[in-house]
């Protein structure tokens, strides 16, 4: 491993018998284009190339490129990328979906980037266990952020020995399936700023006694700190119509 790997914090696997185990947890077929993020070596990106329509393969370290070129310079339904994740412009013409062993320090805002890609059908990712379980949390801004756009499922508990480094931290397959609701850019600024001061239970910044009255019988809501995706939804839409933001 080179050090600009270490350095973008990545915990590689590169065993085949390893790879297909987590791999069988992922739906590829042959009518699927992925993108990959980070594909190092090309360790993971072989089994995706082998199954799937089409693979983008998104890798930063401008090192790693000609050993992707080469290792794959015999197919023709992959596209090696030299650029960084967080600033590729994903496509807003079709359907695709995303795989990653991603470097944990960048898990937040890998899914804060996909979000609102509304045509990121499925995303797969390796991701740290404890940041796995605030994505599914409904009373964390992580959690509440992201529900009204994915489903998340734990698919896999990966054992450590399968990385290089081992890492110190229990580490999972995660899979996030796209729902059909959307919002725009300019919305999400103001779901964002409604969620961070009702995680904070700020409720009273956000409406008056007889506007979260209102709001809670509204989303038939029973009790606040129980709270399905539709029903804080439901009440952000309370917020907006109170506040003249519709």
């Amino acid at each position: 491993m080179n050090r600009k790997s270490v350095r973008f914090g990545q915990n590689f696997v590169t065993s085949i018998n390893d790879i297909n185990k987590i791999c069988k947890k992922i739906d590829v077929n042959s009518n699927d284009v992925y993108f990959e993020i980070g594909p190092g070596k090309g360790h993971f990106t072989q089994y995706f190339v082998e199954r799937a329509k089409e693979v983008i393969a998104i890798e930063i370290d401008s090192e790693l490129i000609p050993i992707l070129n080469n290792k794959f310079s015999d197919l023709d339904n992959i596209k090696i990328v030299n650029h960084d994740f967080m600033s590729y412009e994903l496509p807003s013409t079709f359907k695709y979906k995303v795989f990653g062993n991603i470097p944990f320090n960048l898990s937040t805002s890998i899914i804060r980037k996909l979000s609102l890609e509304k045509y990121a059908d499925e995303i797969y990712l390796i991701v740290e266990l404890g940041f796995a379980k605030r994505l599914e949390d409904l009373n964390r801004k992580m959690g509440l952020m992201l529900a009204p756009f994915y489903e998340i499922s734990i698919l896999y508990n990966i054992p450590k020995r399968y990385f290089h480094p081992i890492p110190s931290v229990e580490v999972v397959l995660i899979k996030l399936k796209r729902t059909s609701y959307n919002m725009s850019m300019k919305e999400y600024i103001k779901y964002e700023d409604f969620i961070e001061k009702w995680v904070k239970k700020d409720y009273n910044v956000l409406f008056t006694k007889n506007q979260l009255k209102q709001a809670i019988r509204y989303g038939n809501i029973d009790n606040l700190r129980i709270l399905k995706v539709d029903q804080i939804l439901s009440i952000f839409e309370s917020y907006k119509l109170f506040n003249g933001l519709k």
